[in-house]
């Protein structure tokens, strides 16, 4: 019988614990849950549980899964729906079971967990559902079964065919390794275990050891002093003669009471003396719990592989929920645990769910297996990057830099570290604190904001970008302005159109051409430069004016900064601005104020220099918080910025 990969692809919720409704797409192999605390990652793994585990307690229904808010007895109702493909399936076959319909070259199983409240109990019940969500009937051993041929037959009403093709092993976050090295039904051990079955020599083999040692060890001066007691005792008060005897067993002497005695030690190092799990650290525990997982999956491939594709049908896909693999394990650990988890997702009938707050582990995994949980929106993922080459490299490493970006309340986007060392001291003064309120601040290098502004929107995470205006350098000022409005507009629909902005054109003419042409405009047209400064902050876009965050800040606490310079500047200002401005000798520069030109050798001096500008802003820093008022001289716009957060983030 030919073998029939199976993938989960999405998981449809309503009225379930936290969810009124949400749903998500889930990757063939690793699938990749963050968001903060109470969002419902577990949840969405829970729910799988009530559908697929093969322990009927994990099953059952409780008032407690319902959500309740604004609903009234008869409205209160909850599913759980799951789509499975079968994509090299091409046409409906009567030998598999349970496919509910068929698309496009691929067959499906799309099942659904409808439950109940009602005053006098729960009741609940597995639907399977074709493409339009009309009910189909199958039997316990997955068969079609025509809607008027219902009447004397067994049909599978709690998804019993289904948990034959998936089963799933749920890892919580709090991992209790002892019980799970326990041979009790439904324990990792009791599962790893029942492969031993395979080889029936074997079996036959540790029986008869079982004996012998057991013989051995009666005929021992100890134990057969015992025996004859237990013997003498026994015949005088035992009235049952079918139980004559009652024995002293060291082990089972057959090979089921063998495996129930079956328990796992640990040994190394100089003393070679045994240890066991519970004395092992909460780290080492959680690890080696994860070790019997991949024990078992590599047991059941192979097990499918020795057996031939029949198997399919008893073992068939496994889907595995891991909850945050990064309790109790140190990240160069972890970097291992999920390497081995990635390399197991890409098995053919596994599919990994793994649920994250380590920004350690998202800078390991494919940004697009990954699924943003955040309260009162949709489970977000990224999605208009993944055709775009250009975007999906910048973003794939903006991701890795800074993966903190995902569980931010709003990101403000810079050009370079100066920016980083400063604002989160400028934005506590404004009694913003970035840990207290989720912010976060994460530098790109200017030019590659626009792909960052897709991401953002995509996960739907506020976002404010800082840029430096450069004015007067290449590719600055005006032109700087005309990119941003044209990358801007693709990016945020509700940007006004040309015709509302008629009072930013300074007497041009409002039109696209208009807007072509703006970098060409005279860049000291303060008056309108200003206007359209002002506009772009309202969209969020704020600038460091009239050059960068340097200028900008050496511009309004010059003694701080010139303080932390050894010498003092040699170079003329002429000079120094024509360096800095990329200028030739016989240019000058004719927007910045006399002020700003006599400040130049200064930023050439400081910031154009080996020491680096996030060491010269450190520097100054430490110089400025002594002052308890030097709040008041921090830069306008970057004020501007700081009223901007509050608009934006919730009370």
């Amino acid at each position: 019988m030919e073998y029939y990969q199976i993938i989960l692809k999405k998981i449809k919720i309503k009225n379930f614990r936290c969810f009124e409704e949400v749903e998500t797409d889930i990757e063939s192999s690793l699938t990749t849950f963050i968001g903060s605390n109470s969002v419902g990652k577990s949840t969405m793994m829970e729910a799988l549980l009530k559908l697929l585990s093969k322990n009927q307690v994990d099953r059952v229904i409780e008032k407690s899964d319902f959500f309740l808010r604004n609903k009234t007895m008869e409205q209160v109702k909850c599913s759980i729906e799951v789509l499975f493909e079968i994509p090299n399936l091409n046409v409906m076959h009567d030998d598999y079971p349970v496919q509910t319909y068929f698309k496009n070259g691929k067959a499906y199983i799309r099942a659904r967990l409808d439950a109940a409240l009602h005053s006098w109990g729960i009741i609940s019940g597995v639907n399977y559902l074709d493409e339009e969500g009309n009910v189909v009937f199958f039997d316990i051993e997955g068969n079609l079964i025509r809607s008027d041929s219902l009447e004397g037959i067994e049909l599978d009403r709690d998804g019993t065919v289904l948990r034959r093709l998936v089963e799933i092993i749920y890892i919580p976050a709090h991992r209790n390794s002892i019980k799970e090295i326990i041979f009790n039904e439904g324990t990792l051990l009791y599962e790893i275990l029942q492969f031993t079955h395979k080889f029936p020599r074997d079996e036959i083999a540790f029986s008869e050891a079982a004996v012998n040692l057991n013989k051995q060890l009666l005929s021992s001066r100890f134990a057969s002093d015992i025996q004859k007691k237990i013997d003498i005792k026994w015949s005088d008060l035992n009235p049952d003669p079918t139980i004559k005897r009652a024995m002293l067993t060291f082990t089972g002497i057959n090979y089921e009471s063998i495996l129930k005695q079956t328990h796992i030690s640990f040994y190394g190092g100089n003393s070679g003396l045994e240890k066991s799990i519970s004395s092992l650290g909460d780290g080492l525990q959680s690890l080696f719990y994860i070790t019997l997982v991949q024990v078992l999956l590599e047991l059941m491939d192979e097990k499918r592989s020795y057996f031939g594709d029949s198997e399919f049908y008893f073992q068939g896909h496994m889907l595995i929920a891991l909850e945050e693999p990064e309790n109790h394990i140190s990240p160069q650990i972890l970097g291992k645990l999920i390497t081995g988890f990635t390399t197991i997702s890409k098995s053919s009938n596994v599919q990994i769910i793994m649920s994250t707050h380590s920004t350690s582990i998202l800078k390991r995994i494919n940004p697009n297996s990954i699924r943003l949980f955040r309260k009162s929106v949709p489970i977000k993922q990224i999605s208009s990057w993944k055709e775009d080459e250009q975007d999906s490299k910048f973003l794939s490493g903006a991701i890795h830099n800074n993966p903190e970006l995902y569980y931010s309340n709003l990101v403000i986007l810079v050009e370079g570290e100066s920016e980083e060392v400063i604002l989160p001291h400028i934005l506590k003064e404004a009694k913003l604190e970035c840990d207290n309120y989720g912010i976060s601040i994460v530098a790109l290098g200017g030019a590659h904001y626009h792909h960052m502004w897709r991401l953002l929107n995509d996960l739907c995470i506020p976002y404010i970008t800082l840029l430096d205006l450069d004015l007067e350098r290449e590719g600055g000022g005006w032109g700087k302005i005309e990119k941003i409005l044209s990358n801007l507009k693709q990016s945020n629909p509700v940007i006004k159109k040309h015709i509302d902005l008629t009072y930013y054109y300074g007497g041009r003419p409002s039109t696209d051409k208009g807007l072509t042409e703006m970098k060409s405009w005279p860049v000291n047209d303060k008056l309108v430069l200003q206007k359209w400064i002002r506009l772009l902050e309202s969209y969020g876009v704020f600038f460091s004016y009239p050059l960068d965050f340097d200028l900008l800040m050496l511009e309004s606490f010059s003694q701080e900064y010139k303080s932390t310079a050894l010498n003092v500047p040699i170079s003329s200002p002429l000079s120094a601005v024509r360096n800095v401005l990329g200028l030739n000798e016989n240019e000058s520069p004719i927007s910045y104020s006399s002020n700003l030109v006599e400040l130049m050798p200064w930023y050439a001096y400081l910031f154009l220099r080996s020491v680096g500008k996030p060491t010269r802003h450190r520097l100054a820093l430490e110089k400025l918080i002594i002052n308890e008022r030097w709040y008041e001289n921090i830069p306008a716009p970057l004020k501007r910025l700081g009223k901007k957060i509050k608009t934006i983030l919730p009370e």
